[in-house]
């Protein structure tokens, strides 16, 4: 059985493919923000960004898991199958766990939409 780590961080998304009866790497891929670091303006609007900020595009981290997990199991050999849980942490971001209708966790234990 294996487990993956999904790191998202300032310019890429990096996919570590974990074996867990060890903790051993078996692969990683690296898959690079195709809108890379933010920090000047929003695309789209042409709102200026404050200074020191750097922001990545939304987008780009479903890409990572589109691209970065099928190749990292076809590069190892690996059924999705064979896939017991999945790790996510992104550099410097506060972000929330969400229920499978899509409703975070943290509103429903607070009973509010």
């Amino acid at each position: 059985m294996y487990s993956i780590r999904v790191d998202y961080g300032s310019g890429a998304g990096r996919i570590v493919l974990l074996y867990i009866e060890n903790n051993k790497e078996i692969a990683s891929f690296t898959v690079p923000y195709r809108h890379g670091v933010i920090e000047d303006v929003l695309p789209g609007t042409g709102e200026k960004l404050l200074p020191d900020w750097a922001i990545q595009h939304p987008g780009d981290y479903i890409e990572v898991l589109e691209k970065g997990i099928p190749e990292i199991l076809r590069f190892a050999g690996v059924s999705g199958q064979d896939i017991v849980g999945i790790g996510v942490d992104f550099t410097s971001c506060t972000y929330g766990t969400a229920s499978y209708q899509g409703r975070t966790t943290a509103v429903l234990a607070a009973g509010v939409e």
